[in-house]
């Protein structure tokens, strides 16, 4: 991966713990540098600011898509951050990862491609041959 490790910040709501524990254990394991919120807070930080500054300085966003993040007015709030600050500079990337059968937000739903397992996902062109026959 080179000398300098790439940045990932974890956007997840309190009830998926345990989730986004695992995820950043694992993304740590492969040598990513993981920003989650356990424990990166002191007492008197601002969350707010502490939260948005840590989205402006990672790479990447994982924002975990679960029926209490949907819910979550701090989740929402990290996405939009997260998204704005991508359309501001260069290099932040927004990934969301849909945990379960839940309905992906409105605001996401141009970001989430699901995967079709077992077959290849016919391109655009493709799919505009086969729906004019």
């Amino acid at each position: 991966m080179g000398d300098e490790q790439i940045s990932i910040f974890i956007s997840y709501a309190h009830d998926d713990v345990e989730i986004a524990t695992a995820i950043q254990e694992s993304l740590e394991a492969e040598g990513f540098a993981v920003w989650i919120d356990g424990g990166a807070l002191r007492a008197g930080d601002s969350l707010f600011e502490t939260i948005t500054t840590a989205i402006h300085a990672n790479e990447f966003v994982v924002a975990l898509i679960t029926p209490a993040s949907v819910d979550s007015r701090w989740c929402q709030h990290e996405i939009h951050t997260a998204m704005t600050s991508g359309l501001n500079r260069e290099g932040v990337k927004l990934l969301p990862v849909r945990v379960g059968r839940v309905r992906i937000p409105a605001t996401l739903e141009d970001r989430h491609r699901p995967r079709e397992h077992g077959r290849r996902r016919r391109s655009a062109g493709e799919r505009r041959s086969l729906a004019s026959r």
